[in-house]
Order: structure tokens, then sequence, then C-alpha cells
């Protein structure tokens, strides 16, 4: 019984109460991701039930992103096609687009592979507006953002070498 109770309250390394092994990973011992919280498990289990994701518009884009990442966690794809789904309906109905700071909180916190990321440019290649880039963007978006951005555009124009057509270059400069 000493003994049982010294073990109890020492301050060893915890143990499996299987097989009394030390964790693989002790300097990780909570499985709590920083950036998750309350609302995107909320959605998740919401979305669980009902097979519906509903967002408030205010933050829409940061909360997904939020979901985005629970998903991934989990491992759940039909769950991350449900948030591209919602995420291309919003701005098709509403024309209202990832702001700069929407897509570098979404930069910071995905992969370069993420699917969602590939989903955003692509909307912001084919609706995206001149003036989203004006004075100071290099500074607001995320470099990573307009290589991603340069890419596709390279490839919706057929990636690869184009003839040029001297008369319409020099007449769109008006060089003679």
């Amino acid at each position: 019984m000493n003994r049982r109770q010294a073990a109890n309250n020492s301050e060893s390394e915890p143990t499996c109460p299987l097989c009394r092994a030390e964790w693989l990973n002790t300097d990780n011992r909570s499985c709590i991701r920083p950036e998750l919280d309350g609302e995107s498990f909320s959605l998740y289990s919401g979305w669980l039930y009902s097979q519906r994701i509903s967002v408030d518009q205010c933050g829409i884009y940061k909360v997904l992103r939020k979901a985005w990442t629970l998903g991934r966690i989990v491992k759940d794809t039909k769950y991350l096609n449900a948030i591209i789904n919602v995420s291309l309906e919003f701005m098709s109905d509403t024309n209202c687009f990832p702001s700069d700071e929407s897509i570098l909180d979404l930069y910071i916190n995905t992969t370069p592979d993420c699917i969602i990321r590939k989903v955003v440019v692509d909307v912001y290649i084919r609706r995206g507006r001149v003036s989203w880039f004006g004075k100071g963007a290099s500074t607001r978006y995320p470099l990573e953002f307009f290589k991603d951005i340069a890419i596709a555009t390279l490839e919706a124009g057929g990636g690869g070498p184009q003839p040029l057509d001297i008369a319409a270059l020099k007449a769109r400069y008006n060089v003679t």
C-alpha cells in the first residue's frame, strides 16, 4: 500500500494505465490546439447533426478557416467539402470576398498545399479587381499569396508561351 501511494504521489513521467509504459510523447501532453476555439467545435457538431454549416456573416472567413483547421485535424473530407461549398456560395450570393486580413490569416494558419488557399486564389483571379491590390497591397497581403496569384494567372492563360500579337501590343501601348 505504501509503495502504491508513493507511486501515485511521485512526480514521475505519466504512464499508460494499461501497461504502465511511459507515454511516447511526454512533451506534448495536451491535444488542445490553440488555434481552435469553441466556435469551431460548435460548427462541426452542428454539421454532424444537420449536414449544414450556419455562420454569421461577420468574420465568416476567419470562422471558416478555423473550421477548416478542425476538419483537417479530424480528417473529415465531407466536412471540408461543405466548408468550401459554404465559402463559394457566400461569395457568389453576397459578392463579398476575403479581405486582405482574412487572406493573411488563411496563409499564416494553413499549409501551401491547402485546397482552401487554391479556392481563394481561383476566385481572386476570376472575380478580383485591380483596385484590391493598390498602394500598400504588398504589405497587407502575404508574398506567398501574390506568388499563388501569379502562377494561377499563368496557368489560366495556357501556362506556357503564347504567340505575340505585335500589332495588338503596339496599339495597346500607343507605340507607332
